[in-house]
């Protein structure tokens, strides 16, 4: 934490210092934390924050889903079909609903990795465009 107190910077242990109006006061920590700051009154806080409060009921269904998906992939499964279990399990029992995982896709990336699908199928084939020189 760090105060800026009449035009000086306090680092460290200010405890024995009098806060006044107009005082600074820099502080990090977790968004929670910040959230409940601000709900009291007593601070202005020049970030915006936006700290939801998360459903921890569910940690073990999902834990249980994220260790299945693993397991699957241990036991010989291909990996995208073993997380995408894992995935499918954490949707159908409520861990995680449908417009949560849209929100989640990094849709940069989903369209690249389509685009390379047609690259990879071509390297494998071993497909030559017709400009590409032969050898003799």
């Amino acid at each position: 934490m760090v105060l800026i107190h009449k035009g000086n910077i306090l680092r460290g242990d200010f405890s024995d210092q009098t806060i006044a109006a107009g005082d600074t006061l820099i502080v990090h920590g977790l968004w929670n934390n910040m959230a409940e700051m601000k709900a009291t009154g007593d601070f202005l806080l020049a970030t915006p924050v936006s700290a939801d409060s998360r459903d921890r009921s569910k940690t073990w269904i999902a834990t249980l889903c994220f260790a299945l998906a693993i397991g699957l992939s241990l036991a010989g499964f291909p990996i995208s079909m073993a997380l995408l279990s894992g995935a499918v399990a954490m949707v159908l029992t409520g861990v995680l609903g449908m417009e949560d995982a849209y929100q989640a896709a990094d849709w940069k990336v989903v369209f690249f990795l389509a685009g390379l699908i047609p690259l990879g199928v071509a390297m494998q084939k071993r497909v030559r465009p017709a400009f590409w020189p032969t050898r003799s």
